[in-house]
């Protein structure tokens, strides 16, 4: 994934519930920018009420493994 996480994505990920895809989870591991850009969204949606939960390391290693 050589792009940043766009804002549209992000807001998906938090309204819908959408599960982050194993390019997005590696991705954030390597960027910080798109780390702290992506917990002030999910700051802002846990305050509104949104259950936001995405993956850690070892359920990446999990999928990645299969």
């Amino acid at each position: 994934m050589g792009e940043h996480i766009r804002i549209e994505r992000a807001w998906l990920l938090i309204q819908d519930g959408n599960a982050l895809s194993t390019k997005e989870a590696h991705h954030l591991e390597k960027c910080r920018d798109c780390r702290e850009f992506l917990q002030s969204f999910v700051s802002v949606g846990r305050y509104i009420g949104f259950s936001v939960d995405f993956p850690t390391r070892r359920t990446i290693d999990r999928e990645d493994a299969a």
